[in-house]
Order: structure tokens, then sequence, then C-alpha cells
């Protein structure tokens, strides 16, 4: 709780507690006085009675006005909580490593978080509110038969309080299984719609609506029949509950009549024992349906729990300080084998360098392994085999946070948050002025389209982007890349959007800023690499060629007919 002093926690757990105390303890002593009240006006006598109903009266009071204070303060500490265990969970998972999310679905995540930090408060909620109280004024009560010698009443109510704690628990213990398979069945269905919602597109061109509908609705439907057990069965247990208290009433109430009629106790004691009997209602009550809100907030915490399991990418380690110079940023793989499933190879046995200031293409076909190698190079998955050295440093010793800020990666899929194009270019140096990002922005070949639109830098781009078109796209990203001046750039498919007259301004513009820098350029286009000062051909995860355009041409070999391809395409 990073966020969330401990000297506040504190406060407001005493706080708390004080109010919880006096709300559940005052309510027990009260009915004395009215005890007091009755027996006085049997005896006529006015003025001590009306001192007695005027103490009652005052306990009311104090009672519900502790019960309005304590319902604040868990108001201001939940808040304060909520903020401060949020922010270390979306945290977490901003740090979790990339393999995590290759088997997790976004929107099921969300869901997890969501329903998690609810379950946090009703597990608060229902300690807060049900369970401490109830106990609180039972334990208040029970001190009050034995002062007052009632050890008959108290056996009876010890009797009543076992046999309920006996069926609270079987009940509670066949709810657990059965809400969470509830719980995850509405996960499951938030993380389809999801998945809808961020290819509506795709859904509506392939008509696959109703598709999805049916998916989310034989989840919704498996979710459905999870959550009618689970009521089923709290209505079985809360039937048991009630039956018992009024059971447990009748003898009470007959007990303290037989004993007033015989003398031994006053008029008083049986509207005391009314009174206590009517009390014992509310914490019962409560425990009943704080039972609901435990059972509930519990399964989403579990599930909570284990997202929270996963281990974060460790950023540091061992504080070590790690200085990339310009003239030791060398990086070389060494037999590097990977892939993203045990039985599913993607890379195998690289072994390439990219010194400072050189530029390094690899081509290939898709699903060659292209795009997995500079994931590698940045650690957001580690090689199975091999590895992968940085200025000589094996890259699995480093600081994280240091190696990537020294690579700035310009992807195919261009990412966009839904906020201002000037914004979407601050993330690669949130510190920048403004000159800075306009300056990055004119070498990825921005300015046309900050002239056309009306707010200029402060353009809002939409969710992921979609007020841009895939070049405009493009040119952010690699405006964020120019700004972060890198010791590595990456490119990959980085102009694959672009028209040719475009792409070969940007790509002078970024042969200027990349001067003294290596680059990394993945390319489908042949056309773009030519410059490299040496060219990788994939086959299969495999380097099957390597060496200059030239060379590669005079080879004959892959490289040389993937060129003549093209060439016939541009020509065509």
């Amino acid at each position: 709780m990073r966020k969330l002093e401990s000297a506040q926690l504190r406060n407001g757990l005493l706080q708390g507690a004080t109010w919880i105390i006096l709300a559940s303890v005052v309510p027990a002593i009260s009915p004395l006085a009215i005890r007091e009240a009755v027996n006085e006006l049997v005896t006529k006598d006015f003025t001590t009675a009306a001192w007695a109903i005027g103490l009652y009266v005052c306990a009311v009071e104090l009672s519900r006005g502790a019960t309005a204070a304590q319902t604040l303060n868990f108001g201001q500490l939940w808040r304060a909580l909520r903020r401060s265990i949020a922010n270390e969970t979306y945290d977490h998972l901003l740090n979790l490593p990339s393999r995590f999310y290759l088997s997790h679905k976004t929107g099921e995540t969300i869901q997890t978080v969501s329903e998690g930090l609810n379950g946090l408060r009703s597990v608060l909620g229902a300690l807060t509110f049900g369970i401490a109280p109830a106990v609180l004024q039972g334990l208040s009560i029970l001190v009050v038969l034995i002062v007052l010698e009632r050890l008959d009443l108290l056996l009876l109510l010890l009797v009543f309080g076992i046999s309920y704690g006996l069926l609270f628990r079987r009940g509670l213990e066949s709810r657990v299984a059965i809400q969470r398979k509830a719980v995850e069945a509405d996960a499951e269905a938030v993380g389809i719609v999801t998945d809808a919602l961020i290819g509506q597109e795709i859904s509506r061109l392939f008509g696959t609506s109703d598709l999805i509908g049916k998916k989310v609705d034989d989840v919704l439907a498996k979710g459905e029949k999870s959550w009618l057990a689970f009521f089923r069965s709290q209505h079985t247990n809360h039937q048991q509950l009630v039956f018992l208290f009024a059971a447990t009433t009748g003898l009470y109430l007959l007990l303290v009549a037989y004993r007033v009629s015989t003398g031994a106790l006053t008029t008083g004691d049986f509207v005391l024992a009314h009174a206590y009997i009517l009390q014992i209602v509310s914490p019962i009550e409560r425990l009943s349906f704080a039972s609901r809100d435990l059972i509930q907030g519990i399964g989403n915490l579990t599930r909570l729990a284990e997202l929270l399991d996963h281990e974060k990418e460790a950023l540091s380690i061992d504080n070590r300080d790690l200085s990339l110079k310009d003239n030791h940023f060398t990086v070389q793989l060494e037999k590097v084998s990977f892939g993203y499933e045990p039985r599913r190879q993607v890379v195998h046995d690289l072994s390439f360098e990219i010194r400072p200031g050189e530029t390094i293409a690899i081509v290939g076909l898709s699903g060659s392994g292209k795009s997995t190698i500079w994931r590698l190079i940045c650690r957001l998955f580690d090689p199975h085999a091999g590895r992968i050295l940085i200025g000589g440093i094996p890259s699995d010793q480093m600081d994280l946070t240091a190696l990537r800020s020294a690579v700035a990666v310009v992807p195919q899929d261009c990412f966009l948050y839904n906020d201002t194009i000037a914004n979407n270019i601050l993330v690669a140096s949130p510190l920048s002025s403004t000159i800075e990002v306009a300056e990055a922005g004119t070498l990825a070949g921005l300015e046309p389209l900050i002239a056309r639109l009306p707010n200029g830098w402060d353009t809002k781009v939409g969710e992921r982007g979609i007020r841009l078109s895939g070049g405009e796209r493009q040119r952010v990203a690699i405006a964020r890349a120019v700004l972060r001046r890198p010791r590595l750039f990456v490119f990959d498919e980085a102009t694959s959007s672009l028209d040719s007259e475009t792409e070969k301004a940007v790509e002078k513009s970024l042969s200027d800023v990349s001067a003294g820098a290596s680059t990394l350029i993945i390319a489908h286009r042949l056309s773009s690499v030519c410059h490299a000062d040496e060219i990788l051909v994939l086959d299969h995860g495999r380097i099957i060629e390597r060496g200059t355009h030239t060379s590669l041409l005079a080879l004959g070999g892959r490289y040389c007919a993937m060129w003549s391809a093209q060439s016939s395409r541009r020509h065509e």
C-alpha cells in the first residue's frame, strides 16, 4: 500500500473500531433503562421512570450517532484503501512478463481486477457492518445476563448461538465452490465481449455478431446455473436459521413469562428479555447478509490474489547500474533459440551481431520469426537456449529499465492511446518540450497532417488511433521513436503503410536521426533494406542467407528470388 500512509490507515482503523464498539455495546446496555422505567411505573414512581427514559433516549442517540460516524469513517478509509490497492494492482499488471498475456484475455483480466476490488469492499463491509458489530453486541448481551445472574437464559442463548454457528458454517462451505464457478463464468463472458468490442469492425464486416452473442449467452447461461445453485443454497440455509430463531424466541419468552408469574422476575425483566431477544435478531440478520457478501467477496478476492501471484519482471537486478555508452552498445545473439510454446520453436540457433552505428536488416516470409527477434533483444521474452549480449553483458543480467530505454521500437501494428497526438509522442520521453515533440514529428513527416487538423498537436486520435489512417499512425509511432533518441532503432515494417514517395522521405529523415545509433530493420519490402550493412534472410526461424544487397543478389538464392518477384510487381 505504497500510496496509503501507515499513519492514515492506523488512525482510520482506530476510529472505526471506536465507532463499532459504541454502536454495538450501547444498544446492549440501553434496555436496562427501559427495564428500570417499567418497574418504576409499576410502583407509580414517574420521576425515576422519566430519568430512566431520558437515559434510554440518550443511549439510542449515541448508538445511532456512532453508526453514522462508522459509515462515514468506512467510506473515507475505503476510498483511500481502494485507490492504493488499485494503483498497486495496475502497476503489477503493467509489469507482468509478456508470456502472461499470451494465456490471459484482457477483458477477463480487467473483470477480475474490478470484481476483486468490489470483493474487497464486500469483505470489509461485511466485517465492519455485519460480523464485528454482531459479535460485539452478542457478547455484550451475554455479559449483561451474567451480571444479572440470568444463567438459565444465558444457557439458552449459548445453545442457540452454537447451533446457529454450525448451520451458518455448513451453508458457508457449501456456497464457496459454487460462487467461484459463477464468478469465473462472468469473467469469461466479459472477456468475449471485450474481444468483440476491440474487433467491432471485423464483427460487422464478417457478420459474426450473432455468433459472438451465442458464445456470450452460453457462458452467461453457465454462470446463471451456478448463481441459481448459489441462491438456492443460501435460501435453504436462511430458512433453517429462521426456524431455529423462531423456536428459540418462543422458548425464551415462555421461560421468562413463567418466572414472572412465579414472582422470580419482575414485569420489567420480561420487557428486558423481550428487548434482548429482538436485539438478537439484528445481529443474526446482519450475520446472514454478511455471510452472503463475505462469500462473494472472498471468491472475487481469491481470483484477484491468484492474478497478483504471477511474478513481475525484475526491472532492476541488485540495483546494478548499467552504463550504455554509444561505443559499447553492441548487440550479439549467440546460438539463440526460442518458442512461444515448448513444442513449437519460432527461431533456431540464431547468431549475428549489431555493432554501434550499423544497420542490420532481417527479411523473410511471414511467420519466419522476424518480429520475435526484437522482442528477445528487448527481453519481452527470454531465449530458451543461447544468450544475448549487450555491450558484452548477458541481457538477463542487465537492468531492464536501462536496457529498454536504450531501444526504440516502431512495430508494424502501431498502438496509440486514446489521447492527443502530442501525448502519444511524449510517451517516449514525458519530460520533453513542445519544441522537441514538433521536431520529432517533422522528421517523421507529420507536419502536413498537423497543418490540416484544427487542433494540431492537441487532436485526439481516438481509441487505438482509429481517427488516423494506418500511415498516419505509423508516422506518430516513428516520431515517438525519434523523440526517445535511443542507442538502437528497431523498425518492424515501420513504413509498410506509407506510399513510396512518403516512405523515401521518412527513410531519409530516419537515416539522419539514427546516425551514430544502431538500426535493426525488419521488412517485407526489400527496397527499404538495400542500404543495410548486412541483410539476414530468415526461413522458419533459421538464417539461410546473409550478406549485403549486392552479394545476396549475386548469390542467386532466396533473397534474389524475392527481389526479382517484387521488382516484377513494381513494373506491372
